[in-house]
């Protein structure tokens, strides 16, 4: 039999256990929380949820995974009980370690530049990632996602299968989830990472919970708690959202994730295709625009924009065009990491 999926979360200086679906073992449950030292608390919600303290979350967790439960502990609760857990508490040590443990047991370690293409990412609530093409932006992106993280990829129809590929070769600690058709859409639960298309976001993300639990939302935020947006090919969001329907929906579901303490990394390699209003609209779509030029009138001036008689017309950019988009941004091309590169490197796909 499968083991039962128990998640352990926090809420301020406290711990809690709850199961995502129906648990066939309900009473193994129960006494493996009691055990521990944590207490039913029903004013969390109606689903079945024992609370402890941050540093008797180490035993919460020994106690579940005793019981044969497989147990995924959100990002919080993981600081928590990093913090507050004794240097010798193994199974602690183990769970705050676990992405790079998963990631070296791979034998496929990352090359500097990569190593430091994660750091950024790692470092930054909102970032763009332009690394040239063939670099590895979205295992530098996997990379950067901590253990037992819930991740939404937006990226082309055409290569969510390859990003569950990615995930599954690179981060085998995560889930993925591949979703098809309107009205799939739902936030991610620890541990998984949602690989959707943008073409079937919802207007409204907020509501699209298919009957998830809704113990884990904030406020009127239907988005879960520290949930990573990571957009592929992130060029397709250069479109104004008046106009375009993508762009819109992306723009609410970056809005949603970020009110719940989120983060958003967009993945391209060609962040200003044709005219520069449509890097402006690219990074308007992960909130970027105004930390990278303050303004649009700045923005314009960085570009020797003027009014024509039939629109803008785009002048030479200066200086100050290229610093703004360093503010928020980190891009590689291929001549500047060759030595990082190796000579050759042959692996089997077959």
């Amino acid at each position: 039999m499968e083991k039962e999926k128990i998640i352990i979360d926090n809420a301020g200086e406290s711990v809690f256990a709850y199961a995502v679906d129906f648990i066939e073992d309900f009473w193994g449950f129960t006494g493996a929380c009691k055990e521990a030292g944590a207490q039913w608390n029903r004013e969390r919600g109606a689903d079945s949820r024992y609370v402890t303290s941050g540093e008797n979350g180490p035993a919460l967790l020994r106690g579940l995974q005793e019981a044969g439960f497989y147990v995924v502990v959100t990002p919080g609760a993981a600081d928590m009980m990093k913090i507050s857990s004794r240097a010798s508490d193994a199974a602690s040590e183990r769970l705050i370690d676990g992405t790079q443990a998963h990631i070296e047991a791979l034998g496929l370690p990352f090359y500097g530049y990569q190593e430091n293409g994660v750091s950024f990412l790692r470092a930054r609530m909102r970032a763009l990632l332009a690394d040239d093409m063939g670099l590895g932006k979205s295992i530098q992106a996997l990379g950067a996602l901590d253990f037992a993280a819930m991740a939404v990829v937006v990226c082309p129809a055409g290569i969510k299968e390859s990003w569950r590929g990615q995930v599954t070769k690179w981060r085998p600690d995560l889930e993925p989830v591949v979703l098809s058709g309107r009205g799939s859409f739902r936030w991610p639960d620890a541990g998984e990472v949602i690989i959707v298309n943008p073409e079937i976001l919802p207007e409204t993300p907020a509501i699209a919970m298919q009957g998830r639990p809704q113990f884990e939302m904030l406020g009127n935020t239907g988005a879960r708690r520290k949930t990573v947006i990571i957009a592929d090919e992130a060029h397709y969001f250069k479109g104004s959202a008046k106009k375009v329907a993508r762009v819109r929906r992306f723009r609410a579901l970056v809005k949603e994730a970020t009110g719940a303490d989120g983060r958003v990394w967009l993945l391209t390699g060609t962040p200003m295709k044709n005219r520069p209003n449509e890097l402006w609209n690219l990074l308007q779509s992960a909130g970027l625009a105004k930390e990278a030029y303050g303004s649009w009138h700045k923005f314009l001036s960085a570009f020797n924009a003027e009014q024509g008689r039939f629109g803008i017309e785009w002048g030479e950019p200066t200086d100050a065009a290229a610093a703004g988009l360093e503010r928020v941004s980190l891009r590689r091309c291929k001549g500047d990491v060759l030595p990082d590169l190796p000579s050759k490197r042959i692996e089997d796909v077959s």
